[in-house]
């Protein structure tokens, strides 16, 4: 059996090193990821001890007013909290039940049919919460300035129609 020219010339040792590579690859993707239950539960008691008062408050709120200080004199970065989203869980009946919605959407462009869409939502508005997320361009400020007028006309407008609540987030950072 003939071998391939660019086989004769690959060493030997390249060949184990790529075997080796591929068993480990092969070991990491067939091992377990879960952690182990002992750990999962301090984790949860913990998460449970820094969760906020409120459910809607962030997360991170009790990190904040405790202002920790790392021992290069700057502020900690706050941790992390993992939600499991497959454990979430919804009612037939979510209206009686008084569900929230949040609805984000990013903001390039103010377009009025999606606005006028929102408006027509039959869910009650009381129960939902609106975010939007807008860069720092001229073509973003425009966007701002239109949103803020459609949402000075919806909240003060009859009280059904009013939503719960309405963020407007800028980036932080210059696009591409």
């Amino acid at each position: 059996m003939a071998v391939a020219r660019s086989m004769r010339r690959t060493s030997p040792i390249s060949l184990v090193l790529a075997a080796l590579l591929a068993f480990g690859f092969i070991c990491f993707m067939l091992s377990p990821s879960t952690p182990s239950a002992s750990s999962t539960s301090a984790s949860s008691q913990q998460r449970q001890e820094n969760a906020a008062e409120h459910p809607l408050s962030p997360p991170t709120k009790p990190f904040f007013k405790s202002q920790a200080v790392r021992s290069d004199g700057y502020k900690a970065a706050p941790p992390v909290v993992h939600y499991n989203l497959n454990n979430l869980t919804n009612t037939a009946d979510s209206v009686a039940n008084g569900e929230r919605v949040l609805i984000l959407t990013p903001l390039a462009r103010f377009y009025q049919g999606y606005w006028d869409n929102i408006e027509r939502l039959t869910y009650p508005h009381e129960l939902v919460s609106l975010g939007f997320i807008a860069p720092k361009t001229s073509e973003g400020n425009t966007a701002v300035a239109a949103l803020e007028k459609a949402i000075a006309k919806t909240q003060s407008g009859p009280i059904d129609n009013r939503f719960a609540s309405i963020s407007i987030l800028r980036q932080d950072f210059d696009p591409h």
